[in-house]
């Protein structure tokens, strides 16, 4: 029975006792918000209180870095600290680590360095100032770029993206065919346009031949060849603007709930959900609508702030991707499968619960005091569907999810037989969780349904770290699938593609060598700058918010002498 669901016929009493439970609830919220905010004025937010919050389990991780920080932070030298903030800026272990607010930065002043020897000099750097006017149009940088020439060469179509081991061409038979992807950024010279793509594409477009045609096969007992379960054959092609094509292509679906945290979290959860549907052959029923934690409303937002995946992720407009996962909207899966004969039929409610779900099917609130309450729609999916069997607290029942094709085909009775080599892989991978074994009963249910919204059952692990394929082969398909296919729209690229060349321009005014731009970049163009995501607007427990002076002493470990420092923070 799904945890949510409760029937609707109520005796007299019934109803009495809910509205006397209420009551009696609603006093005991009151305290208890009361008693907490006493608690909190003057102690600091636990790891424990914070299990239940919006980050769940995530908030722990964070606070957990947060106190060894803090720790190692309240161990440094107190006297040096104050000194160093009187001066606005902090010193490290030598001179040239020395920092300073950017507007208080004279480009005039000497910059300190050390020779071969370690032995100190100074290099007296002029620098004209005016440079900083063409970092604040693009059309600007982009002529300064190229007609100083400070442009870098661009990566070559042919330099594919692979894994991290970057093993030779002989040896990964799997890109061949393969291109480097690329970008199309508006108001850009093509030139730079190639530069940009060569910088920032992380994907290939297009893939290896044997990715593409999912040439991925086993021999049965019989001798004969057969496609891999794990590795559907893509469709011939799929048009969002058909949606009812998937009765006859893909009537198998995957529904899910978005993860209670903020972009990040969903988005690791997302690409679960993504990876599950492409190897088990269904197609993606997208959440309503609804707001995103963190993602606040925009002035003039017709939308009035309700997002959806595909406005961030190059999803829906990817016609290859859309062969291997179609994706519909959860309106257009009530209007194909809601009828008499569908997976999710309406017909056992009234005409007022109907329509109140294709309401909700819309867009929706995650309040249950919402007339679109998007929960009700989620327990009409669990009353026809197979729930997902992942979980992934309290620790001690937690799960890691095997693909073993013999297991699949030959059932659960198989695991006992499988070579001491593949048990002794799968004991590493899922260390203390416990494995749960893909079968033919979650292949061939209709409905899949993933409650990742539930703190039980939430996917908040990198798809690498939670799906184990006994068959390394296709586990490292499924990692170059995630690479090549789990991206963002263009634009979020070429708005990141233009901050890097100013940041890479600027580091080659100040500190470089202008006549060979881009010397320090590697192979990648990476390079020019170093960066720093500081969260503290977004989290609210004290621990984690503390000054700059502390950010620094904490990091300048990291940090080269005399670099661009590139710091996003969201305060």
């Amino acid at each position: 029975m799904p945890r949510r669901l409760q029937s609707s016929r109520q005796s007299p009493l019934l109803s009495y006792l809910t509205v006397l439970l209420q009551v009696i609830g609603f006093l005991l919220l009151t305290t208890t918000i009361y008693l907490f905010y006493l608690h909190n004025s003057i102690h600091p937010a636990t790891d424990t209180e914070s299990h239940n919050s919006p980050g769940g389990s995530a908030l722990r991780h964070k606070l957990d870095l947060a106190h060894f920080i803090l720790e190692k932070s309240n161990n440094q030298n107190e006297k040096a600290k104050e000194e160093a903030a009187k001066e606005h800026g902090w010193k490290g272990n030598a001179a040239e680590n020395f920092v300073r607010p950017e507007n208080n930065f004279d480009l005039d002043e000497p910059l300190k360095q050390q020779n071969e020897r370690g032995h100190e000099s100074i290099i007296y750097h002029k620098v004209d100032k005016s440079y900083l006017n063409n970092m604040k149009s693009w059309s600007k940088l982009q002529q300064t770029l190229l007609q100083n020439k400070m442009l870098p060469t661009p990566i070559p179509r042919g330099h594919t993206s692979r894994g991290f081991s970057g093993l030779p061409p002989d040896q990964t038979p799997a890109l061949e065919g393969a291109l480097r992807g690329t970008i199309q950024c508006p108001n850009t010279e093509p030139q730079i346009n190639e530069l940009l793509s060569s910088m920032m594409a992380s994907w290939n477009e297009p893939r290896g031949t044997r990715d593409d045609l999912a040439q991925y096969y086993y021999t049965d007992k019989d001798g004969t060849q057969q496609q891999h379960p794990f590795v559907p054959q893509p469709l011939d092609k799929f048009d969002p603007q058909h949606p009812s094509d998937v009765k006859t292509k893909r009537r198998r679906y995957l529904t899910f709930e978005p993860d209670t945290g903020g972009w990040n979290n969903l988005r690791i959860s997302f690409e679960n959900i993504l990876t599950l549907a492409a190897l088990s052959g269904r197609t993606l029923v997208l959440p309503p609508e609804q707001s995103i934690y963190l993602l606040d409303t925009k002035r003039g937002d017709k939308r009035d702030g309700k997002r959806q995946y595909t406005d961030y992720f190059n999803m829906t407009e990817n016609s290859e991707f859309l062969r291997r996962v179609p994706i519909i909207s959860a309106e257009e899966f009530l209007s194909l499968e809601g009828g008499d004969d569908g997976f999710v039929p309406l017909n056992g409610y009234n005409e007022t619960k109907k329509q109140h779900l294709l309401n909700v099917a819309k867009a929706c609130e995650e309040r249950k005091i919402s007339d679109v309450f998007c929960e009700d729609l989620y327990d009409h999916y669990l009353a026809h569907g197979l729930l997902g069997p992942i979980i992934s607290e309290p620790e001690s029942e937690a799960n890691c999810f095997v693909f073993d094709k013999d297991v699949f085909l030959y059932g659960d009775d198989y695991i006992s037989k499988l070579s001491e080599d593949v048990q002794s892989r799968i004991k590493t991978f899922c260390n203390k969780r416990i494995p749960v074994y893909y079968n033919q009963a979650m292949h061939h249910a209709p409905v899949w349904h993933f409650e990742t919204m539930d703190l039980k059952t939430r996917l908040l692990t990198h798809t690498y770290a939670l799906l184990f394929f006994t068959d390394p082969m296709i586990g490292n398909f499924y990692k170059r699938f995630a690479r090549d296919y789990f991206r963002y729209h263009d634009e979020v690229y070429c708005a990141a593609g233009k901050m890097i060349l100013a940041m890479q321009y600027e580091n080659d005014v100040i500190f470089g060598d202008t006549n060979n731009p881009g010397a320090d970049l590697d192979r990648e163009l990476v390079g020019g700058y170093s960066s720093l995501h500081v969260r503290r607007g977004d989290l609210q427990f004290p621990e984690v918010k503390f000054d700059s002076a502390t950010w620094y002493e904490n990091t300048k470990e990291l940090w080269k002498p005399n670099e661009l420092l590139y710091i996003a923070t969201d305060e």
